[in-house]
């Protein structure tokens, strides 16, 4: 008995390291492109897509060092984890510094206002070591229906994050 339950012990953890994130402890990308096809071609529902890049990553990994940088990447993870309670929102790691939410079954008004809060949360979040706030560059899409427009709900957030991170740029924030 001792055998299985240590098999299945390890068949656990392997399951988990295999869609999270190492760093972060978020979904990785294998895990958020596998539910994003799901909602694409199995589940038909509202779904909406949060795109998060961090501002500043190469500015403190060259001023303070890249264990500085990773407590950077690791703040805003815990932010998001925050926000992805409910078992409707997966929040991932897609990149080195870009991150994720998948919502589904919420209406463009509560993908709105988490678009906002993540905001609101992101800017007051001060970390003392490297001596500023996290900054965040966040871009949204929503449709009322996910099959076939998950990859341009994608495209049209993953652009409102450019957008927003080129007018953070001018305004100097």
């Amino acid at each position: 008995m001792r055998n299985i339950d240590d098999k299945m012990e390890l068949q656990a953890e392997l399951e988990y390291r295999m869609n999270h994130d190492a760093l972060t402890d978020l979904f990785n990308r294998g895990f958020f492109e596998t539910q994003m096809r799901k909602y694409d071609e199995e589940i038909n529902s509202p779904a909406g897509l949060i795109i998060c890049d961090l501002n500043e990553l190469k500015t403190v990994n060259d001023l303070y060092g890249h264990k500085e940088g990773d407590l950077l990447i690791r703040t805003s993870a815990d932010i998001l984890k925050e926000f992805s309670k409910s078992e409707r929102i997966i929040a991932a790691r897609i990149g080195g510094d870009e991150f994720a939410l998948l919502i589904a079954d919420k209406s463009l008004e509560e993908v709105e206002s988490l678009a906002e809060s993540l905001h609101k949360r992101f800017n007051t979040c001060y970390i003392e070591s490297i001596a500023r706030n996290v900054k965040m560059a966040i871009g949204y899409a929503y449709s009322t229906v996910s099959f076939n427009k998950m990859d341009s709900l994608f495209i049209e957030a993953d652009k409102f994050m450019y957008q927003d991170k080129n007018q953070k740029k001018i305004l100097g924030g």
